[in-house]
């Protein structure tokens, strides 16, 4: 959006959701020269930017029973809505590497 630029990635929806849609172009001119439109902006990026930076910190740094564990426990919530194979894609494994991992917490 920053760049202008149709957008690399996209998402899907899981389950049932509302979801609020605003074109780039609509936003940018809400945001222009409305403090409320620009300190939401800016809560998003920085929001973005956190999520960004702590999932690079997890591939780096945890084990992949490590982000396993975070998964479980930050989205206790949704963990047994998502299909497994979502969730290997999520932690970077494959759904037989995930399967050991889920056999080794029941032991």
């Amino acid at each position: 959006m920053i760049q202008g630029l149709p957008s690399r990635t996209f998402i899907q929806a899981l389950t049932d959701c509302e979801v609020a849609v605003v074109d780039a172009k609509t936003f940018a001119q809400f945001t222009e020269d409305k403090l409320p439109w620009q300190i939401l902006q800016r809560k998003i990026a920085e929001w973005h930017f956190i999520q960004k930076e702590n999932r690079e910190y997890e591939f780096l740094k945890l084990s992949a029973m490590e982000r396993f564990d975070n998964f479980k426990k930050d989205r206790a919530a949704i963990y047994k809505l998502i299909p497994d194979y979502h969730i290997a894609s999520y932690l970077g494994i494959t759904p037989q590497a995930l399967s050991r991992l889920q056999k080794r917490i029941n032991e």
